[in-house]
């Protein structure tokens, strides 16, 4: 079993708190972690969680969407007719 370091489950323990990224870099600067060590474990941490892609379900269109769209290419190629019996 892998052995975590006390920083890695400092941060793990805050954020199930509901404390901020900002919060918990502050809480460790005080406790006298060095900056550049903080940056690295919340880096690290944070490629490890691969985020979920968001898909919104795909809703069908609706009959009266269609509708206007038939009624607008029809309206287009009714145009295009006059203007080639026109011109």
């Amino acid at each position: 079993m892998q052995k975590r370091s006390a920083v890695v489950s400092f941060i793990e323990e805050e954020r199930a708190k509901g404390l901020t990224n900002k919060e918990i870099q502050h809480k460790l600067l005080d406790a006298g972690w060095q900056m550049d060590i903080i940056h690295k474990v919340m880096d690290k941490d944070n490629m490890s969680k691969t985020p979920t892609p968001h898909n919104p379900p795909v809703q069908p269109r609706s009959t009266i969407e269609l509708r206007h769209i038939a009624y607008g290419l029809g309206g287009v190629f009714i145009l295009l007719v006059l203007f080639v019996a026109f011109a």
